[in-house]
This record gives C-alpha cells, structure tokens and sequence, in this order.
C-alpha cells in the first residue's frame, strides 16, 4: 500500500472528522478510506481515533499523525513547486497570522504577490498569540513583542512599530485639539490600561480611569473608534501617516516602540511559496 495516500486519507479523517467526509473529498469508497485508516494503524502499532457514533476523533497518537502530515504535504508541495517555480507558476495557499493592527501592512504585499502568482491563496489569520507553527496553524507569522524563542523557528526583524497619540477630526470637531500639555485629562481615551501593551503604564499615569471612554485590547477595535471620532488613542506611526485627518497628540516615545519579527518553521522555511512571499514582503515594505 502507498503510505502516502494512507496518510492523506488519515489526514482527512481526522480533518472531516468523518469516513464518508473524507471519502467524498478523495473521491475514494468508504471501504477503501477503512482500508487505508487500518493498515496505517496496523504500522504504526497504536491507533489514530477512537470511534463513536458521531465521528472519529482523534488520538494522541492521531494527534502526531496530524502534525506529521501537515509536514509532509508541505514538503511535497514544495518540490512540486520548485518545477513551477521556474515558469514563475506558483500554486497552493499560503497560510499567514498577524495581529489585527499589522495587517494594514501586508495588504501592499499580498497584492503584488497575487499579481505575480494568481493560482496562488493568502489565508489572513489575526489573533493575539503566536500560531503553533509546529503544527501547521500557518506557514508565516508576522508579530510584535519579544523575539520568539522556539529553536524550531526561523526568527527574522523586520521592521519596528512605533505608535503615537493621536485625535481623528471627528473628535476635534466635537471636544477641540487636545492639548498635551495643558488639558489632556479633560479628554476622552479608547484603549486598555490592562496586559503587557507597552502603552498601559502611559494610560494608567496620565488618563483618570473615567476619561477612558472605551475600554478594549482589540486592535482593531480601537483603530475604529478612534477613526470614528469616539475618543483619542494609540495608532502605529505607519496607519497615521496615510491619514491626514489624523492629528498627532502626543508622538511616539522609545518605550512605545516595538519590534515586529518574520516567523517561519525551520521545516517549511526554504519553501518557493514563503520565499518569494518573503522576497515581496520587503519589497513592498522598501526593506533590504
């Protein structure tokens, strides 16, 4: 039996969560998806899911299958892409997370890439931790804060994010250029005085807990009341300068400025599909 196509089908079981899911996405009888799912178990010595009425779930060792898989699909949709490559033909989906507020970033990137390769698909994931990369949540990640760690990981700086005060004028219109000198406890804030954001100890300092109009961690949550004029707040130097109608308050200082890393897995970094993602990303970005 391939064990290739064993895989595959175990893959999609514990994907689909179902035989007759799978069959149907592999085009394969159920019996034969059956077959594949015993003889892999038969090699490996343990099982992969338990069964039960609803489905198939998996194992601990169902898990490791699963993370193994990823890899493996990876890796062979790379040589394949290594012969398409030559022809500039890449194909696939490219799986990239971010936090909500760098995604303004990747926009420029995504569509030249898209340009060059258009059977090519960007997945945009956001979230405020670090994909297990490990185990095939995503193929790049792109974050902000301390450098991450795992020796599995190929860690790279790619730019700083520095952040500043800033008033929409919608808020201007409403409640007058806040002064930052003079009044501006007197003045709505949007923003968290909660969590490790480098900008809490400045809120907790300077705004009374009742001016704090809206209170989130969401990036994005906070980009769109500040836009809407609900109150003043944090904005990466790199969003504000493309919006004139935003008016700088208070700029950014040394402890508001955060590095932003490029993270792949060792396993997948060398990739055609990451690599010109890679290579366009600090094109578009002006980086060397």
């Amino acid at each position: 039996m391939d064990k290739w196509s064993e895989l595959r089908t175990a893959y999609f079981v514990g994907e689909l969560g179902t035989i007759s899911a799978a069959a149907t996405r592999l085009g394969l009888h159920r019996a034969t998806v059956n077959r594949h799912i015993d003889a892999l178990e038969a090699d490996i010595g343990a099982p992969l899911f338990l069964r039960h009425g609803r489905g198939y779930t998996l194992t601990e060792a169902g898990e490791e299958m699963m993370r193994t898989a990823k890899k493996a699909s990876a890796l062979i949709e790379h040589f394949a892409n290594r012969g398409q490559a030559l022809t500039g033909e890449l194909s696939g989906e490219i799986t990239v997370t971010t936090l909500d507020a760098l995604t303004y970033i990747l926009w420029p990137t995504i569509s030249a890439f898209r340009a060059c390769h258009p059977n090519c698909t960007v997945h945009v994931v956001t979230g405020e931790t670090l994909a297990r990369l490990e185990y095939g949540d995503a193929d790049l990640a792109v974050r902000v804060g301390p450098k991450p760690d795992n020796p599995d990981y190929v860690v790279q700086r790619f730019r700083d994010m520095r952040l500043g005060v800033y008033a929409h004028d919608k808020y201007v219109a409403r409640r007058g250029m806040p002064d930052a000198k003079l009044d501006l406890h007197l003045h709505d804030f949007v923003g968290t005085t909660e969590g490790p954001a480098p900008t809490v100890p400045w809120l907790i300092a300077n705004v009374p807990p009742e001016r704090l109009a809206i209170r989130t961690q969401s990036a994005r949550v906070q980009a769109d009341a500040i836009m809407s004029g609900f109150g003043i707040g944090f904005v990466p130097e790199f969003i504000a300068q493309d919006h004139p109608e935003l008016h700088e308050v208070v700029p950014s200082r040394p402890e508001w400025q955060v590095p932003v890393w490029l993270v792949t897995h060792v396993d997948l970094h060398r990739t055609e599909r990451i690599q010109r993602f890679l290579e366009v990303l600090r094109e578009t970005q002006g980086q060397p």
